[in-house]
Parts: structure tokens; C-alpha cells; sequence
């Protein structure tokens, strides 16, 4: 994997610049040429070319785009994050987690998760809680308001690998939202030292013994807002964890999004049908585009509406689906023609989705005779 190919040359690169100067200090180790020569000047611009040809074979294209999206998650750019994976259209599925948590909080998970590739299906929603993805795992749970596992993985990352300032920037997070200035103020001590992030620590250390701040601030007062009401035994299925925490935090929009998430990537469109009335219990104005796309293709499917909550499909999902459905039949079923030449605006569909992406299910290559299947 890239981290372990990373660390391996970083440590090459180590052992390089500490015998260099050796090897070129002791001319006997270069067929006896005098110091301060032609051939030790001859044989360190060799040694760097070698090092520079190096650098080339070992650069990777994926490694670079995964640790450029992963600064700009770590530095809350989410913007920044959805249009550098739009334009990558990466299959890594750290990209694609980070592309799903910025979605996530930007609020726009279930209208544009498909505008990139989700070729790991579900598992780019949540990464495994293993050592090496440990550190980037706890931003999940951060998100939905798991704020305990957050700790707890941004903890186990400090111990394993020592002092670093993402893991020290979430346990200060999470002890404000506890309550437990006094070990916040230990870790904002460590990092106000720093050069990079002391205004950060003196932003936060404001809020030490101070509830009121705490609650205020938008971030971490959102945070609060998404706990749990009562504590839970977190488990492995990360997919569990989400729909016990909407048991115990029925207003948790977060975790509502990331739940239906999982359900369009798994395409499982007769369960995401059966939670409409719930967009309406928490404040939906109207039902997110992909959602929308999936109750099509239930619609489409099934040949009848689900309830509705209340809500109706748009016109221009209506127009889309007319559009992709006229796509489709110019390609005259041939899927490589379909895959390889459908406009980009019909390939960031849910109906896309479905027909070639990772996950399949009973509702899969269904398209309607003629028409809208519901109408104008």
C-alpha cells in the first residue's frame, strides 16, 4: 500500500543523506581520488542523479492525489476536496471516502455523491478501524457524532505512533466536548509549542472552562448536538453503529445521510423508498437529487409510488431521467458504447450507477418502454 511504499523510500532517502557525506569525505572509498577533487565533485553529482532517478521511479501519481486530498480534508477545505476529485474522477477509496466526509459536510452526500466514481461501493463511506487507516477512520466518526470511537482511535494512533498533530488536534475536540478541560489544556500546550498550528491552539484554548463557548462554537456545537443521548458499545459493522446512534438521536441528519448512502450504494432502492417520510421529520425542503433517482427506478421497477411523505418528484429529475433514458437507446444496448460515450451530466446519476457500478441487486438494467414512468 502507499504508506508502507512511502515509508520505505523516505527511509532509503534517510540512509542516503547520511552516508553520502561519508562516501565522499573518504577518497579511499573512491579509488583514492584527493579530497576536495574533480572525482569526488564527479562522484556526488552522480549520487544525486542517481537519487533524482529514484525519485522518479518511485513517484506514484495515486499516492501524491491521496496525500494532496487528505491535507486538504485534514485542513477542513471541503470545497477544495469535491472539486479535486471531480476533476480526478479517482477509484482510490481513500479519495472517494474523503470525497463522500466533505459531501457529507457540505450537506450534499445524497445529491452528489455520484457526480465521482464510488466504484468501493459502501466501504469508501467509512474505512476499517485497522492501524493503518485508524487515523483517517476517526474522522467518520467524528462527523456523525460517534465523538467517544473518535477519541478513542485518535488516542490509539497517539500511543502507536507518537505525537502528531491531527490525532492531538481530535483528542482536543473531543475532551472540549466532554468537558475535560484539564486534558484538553495538556494537549493544547503540546500544540500551541508548534510554529504550523499555535493560532489554531489559541483559538481553542479560549474555550477551556468554559461550557458556554464550547456549545457556541459551530463546529464542536454541532458536535454535541449529534451525540447520543446515552452511551453504546460501538461494533465492527460501522453500519449498525449509524442506525443505533438514529435510534438513540432520531434528529442526527448526518448519520440519516450516511444511512441512506449506504443504501444507494448497495442499491437496495426498496429501502431507501421506505424512509421518505423521514426527510420531512428532519426538515427537508425537498428529497436530495439521488434520492429522487432512486425512487425512479423503484417506480420503474415496481410499477407503484412509495408514500411520498408528502413530496413529489421535480420536473428536473423528470427531465434527466427522459434525457438518460434517450441516451441509452442511441447506443442500442451495447454497455462499452454506454460506458464509454454517455455524456458526463448522464454518467452522475444514481440510473448510472445502478446499471455499472460495483454493487448489484434484484433492481438492476430495468429502463421504462416509453416515456416517464410517472408522468409529466
Amino acid at each position: 500500500n502507499e504508506t508502507i511504499r512511502l515509508t520505505m523510500f523516505l527511509g532509503f532517502f534517510s540512509i542516503w543523506l547520511t552516508i553520502v557525506p561519508a562516501i565522499v569525505r573518504f577518497p579511499l572509498l573512491l579509488k583514492k581520488l584527493p579530497e576536495g577533487g574533480s572525482g569526488s565533485w564527479l562522484t556526488s553529482g552522480a549520487l544525486f542523479a542517481v537519487l533524482i532517478l529514484l525519485l522518479v521511479l518511485h513517484y506514484d501519481a495515486v499516492t501524491d492525489n491521496v496525500m494532496k486530498v487528505e491535507k486538504m480534508a485534514q485542513m477542513q477545505e471541503w470545497d477544495n476536496v469535491i472539486h479535486e476529485q471531480e476533476k480526478l474522477q479517482s477509484g482510490n477509496i481513500v479519495i472517494q471516502y474523503y470525497y463522500n466526509l466533505a459531501l457529507s459536510e457540505k450537506g450534499e452526500l445524497c445529491s452528489r455523491m455520484f457526480f465521482a466514481p464510488q466504484t468501493s461501493g459502501a466501504y469508501a463511506l467509512t474505512l476499517s478501524r485497522s492501524d493503518e487507516q485508524a487515523s483517517r477512520a476517526m474522522y467518520f466518526y467524528y462527523a456523525i457524532g460517534l465523538t467517544g470511537e473518535a477519541h478513542h482511535l485518535a488516542y490509539e494512533s497517539m500511543v502507536q505512533h507518537g505525537y502528531n498533530p491531527e490525532n492531538i488536534k481530535m483528542l482536543i475536540r473531543t475532551e472540549l466536548i466532554n468537558g475535560h478541560y484539564k486534558i484538553a489544556e495538556r494537549y493544547l500546550n503540546v500544540l500551541e509549542k508548534t510554529l504550523y498550528y499555535r493560532r489554531w491552539a489559541e483559538k481553542y484554548k479560549k474555550m477551556l472552562y468554559n461550557s458556554g463557548l464550547v456549545t457556541g462554537d459551530p463546529e464542536l456545537g454541532r458536535e454535541i448536538n449529534l451525540l447520543p443521548a446515552r452511551d453504546f458499545f460501538v461494533v465492527s459493522d460501522d453500519f449498525r453503529n449509524v442506525e443505533n446512534l438514529l435510534k438513540d438521536n432520531t434528529d442526527n441528519r448526518i448519520a440519516f445521510e450516511y444511512m441512506i448512502a449506504r443504501m444507494l450504494l448497495e442499491k437496495d432502492i426498496v429501502e431507501v423508498g421506505s424512509q421518505l417520510g423521514k426527510f420531512r421529520d428532519l426538515g427537508y425542503e425537498s428529497i436530495p437529487r439521488h434520492v429522487e433517482e432512486a425512487i425512479v427506478a423503484l417506480v420503474n421497477a415496481t410499477g407503484k409510488f412509495p408514500d411520498m411523505g408528502g413530496f413529489a418528484i421535480s420536473k428536473e429529475t423528470d427531465q434527466r431521467f427522459l434525457k438518460y433514458f434517450s441516451e441509452m437507446k442511441s447506443f442500442r444496448g451495447d454497455r462499452k458504447l454506454i460506458e464509454k460515450g454517455m455524456s458526463r451530466t448522464e454518467r452522475n446519476t444514481f440510473w448510472f450507477y445502478q446499471q455499472f457500478g460495483r454493487m448489484h441487486t434484484d433492481f438492476q438494467e430495468t429502463l421504462p418502454a416509453d416515456n416517464s414512468i410517472y408522468g409529466s
